[in-house]
């Protein structure tokens, strides 16, 4: 008759260990990779509605792009919604973060 020894107890104490140790590392690498992107849209929530539309689009990003290549003028409360980062300048920096708001957006396309 062969003796449990407490090798095997130690082995399956170890696998189960591992496996939840997989787990938890799996959802914590969830949890990093989703918190960035929804704090990045709620720190600019309320900013990029250009045309006044009510929805921050591409139609948005190209009145942007096109004040930035001063092809447009924009009036003042569009340049309030065209500064997304309210550094007080409207830029390619916020053309950059205009477009991450836009790909972040899951009921519109980028272009």
């Amino acid at each position: 008759m062969k003796k449990k020894g407490r090798g095997s107890n130690e082995k399956k104490r170890f696998g189960k260990l591992s496996f939840l140790s997989v787990i938890a590392l799996l959802l914590s690498a969830v949890l990093i990779v989703s918190a960035p992107a929804t704090a990045f849209a709620n720190l600019y929530e309320g900013k990029g509605d250009i045309n006044g539309d009510g929805v921050v689009n591409y139609d948005d990003y190209e009145l942007l792009r096109m004040y930035v290549l001063g092809m447009i003028r924009l009036n003042s409360g569009q340049l309030e919604q065209a500064d997304i980062n309210d550094d007080g300048v409207v830029n390619p920096i916020d053309m950059q973060l205009l477009y991450i708001l836009i790909s972040l957006n899951t009921n519109s396309t980028v272009f």
